[in-house]
């Protein structure tokens, strides 16, 4: 299930304004694979066709609120090294994140949770991640 709040304003700023963002229940397979000694995944052809997107010189302005994962699950099968890595459980929080000039000095506060192979793994910070500091 995926929730989304995006106020009108979003397009009078010319700016993504997210004001609630929730998925819930997502599962993800990534499978690592070796195509002539080079590492590629099952999305990499993606990644490429992005990359080779026409950039702007200006950064992109931006506001998120509420942003809540739930409950995602992610396997990694690397082929290259037989190893694979579940992640279940997984819960990414983030209150609040913009780039606007005016919240750059606002701490982010992000939380990621998942049990990762049976192990639980919890973390918690605080950041200015747009700050000069």
């Amino acid at each position: 299930m995926l929730l989304t709040r995006a106020p009108s304003a979003s397009m009078f700023r010319l700016a993504p304004v997210l004001n609630e963002g929730q998925l819930v229940a997502p599962k993800l397979h990534v499978v690592h694979t070796s195509a002539e000694g080079i590492g590629r995944y099952n999305f990499s052809d993606v990644i490429d066709r992005i990359l080779a997107m026409s950039k702007s010189d200006k950064p992109a302005i931006f506001s998120l609120s509420n942003i809540q994962l739930e409950n995602g699950s992610v396997k990694f099968d690397d082929r290259v090294t037989n190893k694979l890595v579940d992640l279940e459980a997984l819960n990414i929080g983030l209150l609040y994140v913009s780039n606007f000039p005016s919240k750059v000095d606002t701490f982010v506060k992000p939380h990621l949770s998942a049990k990762i192979n049976g192990t639980p793994f919890d973390l918690k910070g605080s950041s200015k991640p747009f700050a000069n500091s």
